[in-house]
């Protein structure tokens, strides 16, 4: 009976290290092969990633364009300055949007 325990407990404990050796090593080979965000990532995500990224850029450029056109402004002799109401943007912020 007791050969029967000791027979038992070594065979649960080769079972409970070789199966985690087999596990690590199983999660060894998948981690490889991830070459690319593609792998990584979800289509839906890389998508959502690139138009967020996308929309970023676009309101950089909004905003760089309208420092280029608040300069050409200030430039203008006020005569030739138009009429509406126009703001424009403080040169402080656009110093450090160019940098």
């Amino acid at each position: 009976m007791l050969a029967l325990r000791r027979v038992l407990a070594a065979l649960s404990l080769c079972l409970l290290f070789g199966g985690n050796a087999q596990a690590a090593e199983r999660h060894r080979h998948a981690a490889r092969h991830i070459e690319s965000p593609d792998d990584l990532y979800s289509r839906r995500a890389l998508r959502r990633a690139r138009i967020i990224i996308e929309m970023q850029l676009l309101e950089l450029r909004k905003q760089r364009l309208e420092c280029v056109r608040g300069a050409i402004l200030r430039r203008l002799p006020r005569a030739l300055r138009p009429r509406e109401g126009a703001r424009l943007p403080d040169p402080e912020t656009c110093n450090n949007l160019f940098l």
